[in-house]
């Protein structure tokens, strides 16, 4: 079961540090050194064959011409799916392998967010730039999916390639690396909300998180941007019912267009009937993928649910 994230703040100073950027990899991801393309195409396709895939593989030594070429062309490294995080100070790679469950949900989720974006008449002013890579000249990232403003309603000097709103999906044990990706993109992208979608590899259950950043404190008393979990949304199908469990998911205007809204404009706000038909497809992919590697889904009894509430009531 994911660790309930609301009200955790994350400080955004130092997550481009050699420890820190690989600090919340899951455990015993594999790793190689990238110096070439062709090293780098055998480890990617080393893991793409591997049944026990791997959710992460972390590079060392990576030139940064190499991420140039390989964004061009993406056959180069054996697979057009993977997704890429590079620190151009370390010459650190982390290259993500997106399952199938992960894709039906930014899929899925991205087709919800932009039915409502393009409420009030404004389909015209913004755009998904997808899995587009961005670039601050210290970090180079894709994620699953991202939204921005058009250039002409951005404000002057903005970057056009950085999402203000950005999507991450991943398995539950990747759940920390996924919290350090939206602490990138608040931390270097100017970006002012990251979506993050946690499934459970082995149940029918997503921890749906937003992080925000805000103005904290340091230990020494002056200020410093920090990433906040401003919202947790959990879903769960039992082996009787489907519950979720905490609020609608809210993403504020003036996150997504860097403006406060105009008459008959207000926030974004999907209710938990938009977030059960994400689940839903997230679900079937999930079950077709474990049927895939011969594994059996473990069901969430009643009786488990009702011991988590009592947890959370007494914490």
């Amino acid at each position: 079961m994911p660790s309930m994230a609301q009200d955790m703040a994350l400080p955004l100073e130092d997550v481009l540090s050699s420890s820190a950027f690989t600090a919340e990899l899951p455990e015993g991801i594999p790793q190689g050194t990238g110096s070439t393309i062709q090293a780098v195409k055998r480890l990617v396709i080393r893991q793409l064959e591997n049944p026990q895939r791997p959710s992460y593989l972390l590079l060392q030594n990576v030139p940064p011409g190499l991420i140039d070429r390989a964004t061009e062309n993406r056959n180069l490294v054996g697979s057009r799916r993977v997704r890429f995080c590079y620190n151009c100070g370390t010459r650190q790679l982390i290259v993500k392998f997106p399952g199938y469950p992960h894709e039906a949900g930014a899929r899925s989720l991205g087709h919800i967010f932009r039915k409502a974006f393009d409420r009030f008449g404004l389909e015209d002013q913004y755009q998904s730039l997808g899995s587009g890579l961005a670039d601050n000249g210290r970090v180079r990232k894709e994620p699953d999916d991202q939204w921005v403003p058009m250039p002409e309603y951005l404000p002057a000097g903005r970057n056009l390639n950085w999402p203000t709103v950005a999507l991450e999906c991943g398995w539950s044990e990747s759940l920390g690396q996924l919290r350090r990706d939206a602490s990138i993109w608040l931390g270097n992208f100017g970006t002012r909300a990251v979506i993050i979608v946690s499934v459970e590899r082995r149940q029918h259950e997503i921890q749906v998180e937003k992080w925000v950043p805000t103005a904290g404190r340091s230990a020494r008393g002056g200020q410093h941007l920090q990433s906040v979990c401003a919202q947790t949304i959990s879903i769960k199908e039992t082996t009787s019912d489907l519950l979720i469990n905490g609020p609608y998911l809210r993403i504020n205007f003036a996150e997504f267009w860097l403006r406060e809204p105009a008459e008959g404009e207000t926030d974004y706000v999907f209710p938990h009937c938009a977030l059960e038909k994400m689940a839903n497809e997230v679900w079937v992919r999930q079950d077709i993928w474990l049927r895939g590697r011969n594994e059996e889904l473990l069901e969430i009894s009643d009786e488990e649910v009702e011991l988590w509430e009592e947890e959370d009531t007494d914490e």
